[in-house]
């Protein structure tokens, strides 16, 4: 029970019970398409399942499919006695070809919302009502705002977003789930390539990229006072400074969880030569750090 309890603290920053859970439930799927609920598996005791298949007859319009996958708490949400969650749910659309599952980028995602679910688990171990820390309010403005079109509202929203340990970790099992795919033969030469088709390579390379804006902000541009006056509406003090604290103390957690997937990888598929793409995205820091 002790070890259910954890947070995500391995070494090799992927969670073995997210790993088992996600590709017990993907299974389930793959078996039964008009699936409608899971119980019993690991930490979840029950769990709603909505599935929509969108069906091809050819691989490349499967392949085409963006796979999708959404986590959702309700506010029932509970522990029973034998410390399983229940009041989930996991809404889902992917491809599939004459009626099969034939690809795992629904894993790939699953894996992601699966670590939400657990983290909301350990949460409700604790007697955590999260929904009322400050941090959550902030974290639900950003999502509520991620789309505005103030472009510095935007930017400041997304760093929010990504500065949320459980979005960055989901994004790590995600990146693991997708590399660790039994169809893709992971060597030297190609890992690079699979890495920047990765959600969590394409997230950091834009964080990357507000790191250089951000001390270019002019604050008295229309824009950025537009923002100020939209977070002070809602009680949130943050000026340029902060935020660019936000973004790099963000940049370091996040980069430094994805070169560890890196090396996990490396070290399954026995991997031993450095390779050029350790040089970028992630920082040097890291892979000092890392010593790769």
């Amino acid at each position: 029970m002790e070890d259910n309890q954890k947070m995500i603290t391995e070494v090799l920053s992927v969670s073995s019970i997210v790993e088992r859970v996600a590709n017990d439930i993907f299974h389930f799927i793959k078996q039964n398409h008009n699936i409608n609920k899971v119980r019993d598996v690991s930490f979840i005791g029950s769990a709603d399942i909505t599935l929509k298949t969108h069906d091809f007859d050819n691989e490349e319009d499967v392949n085409d499919f963006n796979e999708e996958c959404e986590y959702e708490r309700y506010e029932e949400a509970y522990i029973d006695k034998s410390q399983k969650i229940h009041g989930i749910k996991f809404h889902m659309e992917c491809a599939t070809l004459n009626g099969n599952i034939v690809n795992d980028k629904l894993l790939d995602v699953l894996y992601h919302e699966v670590e939400h679910a657990y983290q909301d688990y350990c949460k409700l171990v604790r007697g955590v009502d999260v929904s009322k820390t400050p941090r959550y309010k902030l974290y639900k403005f950003a999502i509520e705002h991620m789309n505005n079109t103030n472009y510095c509202l935007f930017v400041f929203c997304y760093i929010v977003y990504m500065s949320d340990w459980n979005e960055q970790d989901s994004f790590v099992n995600q990146l693991y789930s997708m590399l660790n795919q039994n169809n893709k033969v992971i060597n030297k030469y190609n890992l690079n390539t699979y890495y920047h088709e990765s959600d969590a390579y394409s997230h950091l390379k834009r964080l990357l990229k507000f790191q250089k804006e951000l001390p270019k902000w002019d604050e008295n541009d229309i824009r950025y006072s537009d923002m100020k006056f939209i977070l002070n509406m809602n009680n949130i003090n943050f000026d340029k400074n902060q935020i660019i604290e936000l973004l790099n103390k963000t940049i370091g957690r996040f980069s430094t969880k994805i070169g560890k997937i890196l090396a996990k990888i490396m070290l399954e598929k026995n991997i031993t030569e450095h390779v050029a793409y350790y040089r970028k995205p992630i920082p040097k820091s890291v892979l000092k750090r890392l010593n790769l």
